[in-house]
């Protein structure tokens, strides 16, 4: 049960499986707040919430579940934004942010590789993959911008651009390939204004204010071109 893939011959089950998981979590916190243990930590709450629904999502087979659970888990280990964070802007320079996020990255591909080879819910692969992707380029970008150990950045960008490029061709999902683009764009748009300020070309700002509507012209036609090559190359490997 825990390896195969189910299918209930109501699709209403799954929403009941939805609803019990959020209910079930919703209890968890309520309780906690209720009883007033440790205050305004919700961690425990979080770890508790996540492992029960990671539970629920595997048993009954629902994905829908599977997302609350790494949701959860992902609070838990510190990858949450205090509002007070959000106005100090203070969360593109926290360190136990980012290391945080790579980590719960690193195990989501971990867990992902683990299951392909164990045949276990691989088509759950879709969403720790997807949750992996937004949540590493991210990290990836926000340490890349940063002051310190932007380098080391650099090179986690660039591995992760090579993996999600190979998974989206693997998996014929033109959605990470999109994504996989974008924020490489972004990255590359990060490491073009780096060079500019390293090397102190401030006297070339003008010429860039010029060639921005042809640079983002291009930008769009690449995309376009990047897109249909995608789909020529999913259909050849299927």
């Amino acid at each position: 049960m825990f390896k195969r893939k189910i299918s209930f011959e109501n699709p209403l089950y799954d929403y009941l499986v939805l609803f019990t998981t959020i209910l079930i979590c919703t209890l968890i916190g309520y309780a906690q707040y209720h009883f007033h243990i440790k205050n305004t930590d919700y961690s425990l709450t979080s770890l508790i919430s996540g492992i029960i629904a990671l539970g629920m999502a595997y048993y009954f087979d629902n994905k829908s579940a599977l997302v609350i659970s790494i949701t959860a888990l992902g609070s838990f280990i510190g990858l949450t934004l205090k509002i007070q964070t959000l106005f100090e802007n203070d969360f593109l320079n926290d360190s136990l942010l980012l290391s945080s996020g790579l980590i719960f990255g690193g195990l989501l591909l971990i867990w992902e590789y683990y299951s392909e080879k164990n045949n276990l819910k691989v088509h759950f692969s879709t969403v720790f993959l997807t949750f992996a992707l937004h949540l590493l380029f991210l990290i990836g970008l926000i340490g890349f911008a940063q002051k310190n150990f932007w380098f080391l950045y650099s090179f986690i960008l660039v591995f992760v651009a090579c993996f999600f490029y190979k998974k989206s061709l693997q998996y014929a999902t033109i959605s990470w390939y999109i994504f996989t683009l974008f924020y490489g764009y972004i990255g590359f748009d990060i490491l073009f204004f780096r060079i500019i300020y390293y090397f102190d070309l401030d006297q070339i700002t003008t010429f860039l204010t010029l060639f921005t509507p042809f640079y983002v012209l291009g930008s769009i036609l690449f995309f376009i071109k990047q897109i249909r090559n995608f789909k020529k190359k999913a259909y050849a490997s299927k």
